[in-house]
């Protein structure tokens, strides 16, 4: 977060993992003001380990579709 703080982000969020009903699909959100004045808004999904495209997630992966998922959810979100 420091380093997003260093490039020039602000209202930088990391989002906690005790209530996932409020996450929306992000782990992180910030936004970044242009010269311009125009607003860029950032969503950040992290996962640790291995990505699995079957059906059926192995345990220690995720699945695909969840990520699609969260990520649907994160742009439906404002």
């Amino acid at each position: 977060l420091p380093l997003f703080r260093q490039l020039g982000f602000h209202r930088i969020t990391a989002a906690g993992h005790k209530d996932k009903a409020l996450e929306y699909g992000k782990d992180v959100w910030m936004k970044y003001t242009l010269p311009t004045l125009h607003v860029l808004y950032f969503g950040i999904q992290a996962k640790k380990g291995k990505l699995d495209s079957a059906g059926v997630g192995k345990p220690g992966s995720a699945n695909v579709a969840e990520i699609h998922n969260q990520v649907n959810m994160m742009l439906g979100h404002e």
